[in-house]
């Protein structure tokens, strides 16, 4: 899987990834409603991506770029967003559950309606 089409095409037939992104450039890709369960996307660029509604439970997201992303309705239950950048991300009615926030920068993020319990 050399360039990102090809990442696109395997997101969107909506298979359950437990691979491995470390470092992948997703900046503004839309990967809403994905199955991302125990994807490993730490160090990675996910800019002003939109995961929406994405299973993120499990995943990866240590030191990774989430500034402006829109990840509402997502499912960070146990996900590790550990020196993750959440910058103005919009986190509106998403599951966080247990997720692990050390050191992360949470500069104007929006939990409206988040589950943390």
């Amino acid at each position: 899987m050399g360039n990102h089409s090809d990442i696109e095409r395997v997101f969107q037939r909506g298979k359950t990834l437990e691979t491995y992104f470390q470092n992948v450039n997703l900046n503004n890709k839309k990967l809403n409603n994905i199955n991302l369960r125990k994807t490993d996307f730490s160090r990675a660029n996910l800019n002003n991506a939109n995961l929406i509604e994405a299973d993120l439970s499990d995943a990866d997201l240590s030191d990774a770029d989430l500034s402006d992303a829109d990840l509402s309705d997502a499912d960070l239950s146990d996900a590790d967003l550990s020196e993750t950048n959440l910058n103005n991300a919009q986190l509106n009615n998403a599951i966080i559950k247990s997720a692990k926030f050390i050191n992360a920068n949470m500069s104007y993020v929006i939990f409206a309606g988040a589950n943390l319990t």
